[in-house]
């Protein structure tokens, strides 16, 4: 009676630990952020926003490796339940990111899901094409790039099996 039951507390941990060895990304953490500001609240009233804490997700437009800093310019979507971009709904605007370091801008390539935990710094002021464009900047604190396999707007799916697969 006690060995049938330590066997099944053995699975049992056993099976959470390889639940939690899936867990590829730490969570965000969104203490303090603000989720009512949107982006274009940041442009309309930059000065009273600064420092606000925001959580924003969207899709990378362009990377460019800076001096200090990597700047990736994206394109706003909504924020699914798993915090992940909802490019399936109409974006919502631009921003930048400003990110201390260098990031490998092939992997945060044109196209990538991206959210990010930041405050924000201001406007800067630039062009999408021809026409001019106020960007609300937002200094990062935590990024977590999509994997670019799981398609684009995919939630996540969990698999497991037992057995032996040959080809």
């Amino acid at each position: 009676m006690v060995s049938k039951m330590v066997s099944r507390l053995l699975i049992a941990v056993i099976v959470l630990i390889q639940f939690a060895a899936c867990s590829t990304n730490p969570p965000l953490d969104t203490r303090g952020v603000d989720s009512r500001i949107t982006t274009k609240q940041a442009v309309a009233t930059p000065d009273a926003l600064r420092g606000s804490k925001v959580l924003w997700a969207g899709v990378i437009v362009q990377g460019t490796n800076q001096a200090q800093n990597t700047q990736l310019e994206m394109l706003a979507y909504p924020l699914r339940y798993n915090n992940r971009p909802n490019t399936s709904t109409a974006p919502l605007g631009r921003f930048i990111i400003m990110q201390p370091g260098y990031l490998e801008t092939v992997d945060y390539a044109p196209g990538r899901e991206l959210t990010v935990v930041g405050t924000l710094d201001g406007l800067r002021r630039g062009k999408v094409g021809e026409a001019e464009y106020d960007y609300p900047v937002v200094r990062s604190q935590q990024l977590r790039l999509w994997s670019a396999t799981s398609g684009a707007g995919a939630d996540p799916q969990l698999h497991f099996g037992v057995g032996v697969l040959f080809h």
